[in-house]
């Protein structure tokens, strides 16, 4: 018996969509964990943006990640792979989620 583990590849899918329009992956990308493939998703919408200067309106585009059950495993919005330099909005959701986290709850520590 070995001892070496194999990693086991699923392939995911990235389709994009902003509620009226549709964009099929049907080719798909193979990711050891759906951590990998949620960065992937962040690199579909730069370059879909990137294949679509002209468009402006990327902040209703998410990009649905599905594995190969067709299971619906997240959605990450395109604003997202936009860098926060660029991208004020979101810069400031993300400052937000980082503050509701601040400061850490402990059990110990009241309100005076």
């Amino acid at each position: 018996m070995s001892s070496h583990r194999e990693c086991v590849m699923v392939r995911y899918f990235f389709h994009c969509t902003d509620g009226a329009d549709f964009m099929l992956d049907r080719r798909g990308y193979k990711a050891a964990d759906d951590a990998l493939a949620l960065g992937q998703a962040l690199l579909v919408a730069e370059r879909t943006m990137c294949e679509l200067p002209d468009y402006e309106d990327w902040a209703s585009w998410v990009v649905c990640v599905y594995d190969d059950e067709q299971r619906m495993i997240a959605t990450v919005p395109f604003d997202r792979a936009i860098p926060a330099s660029v991208n004020p909005t979101a810069a400031e959701r993300e400052e937000a989620i980082l503050w509701k986290s601040w400061p850490p709850h402990h059990p110990s520590t009241r309100s005076h």
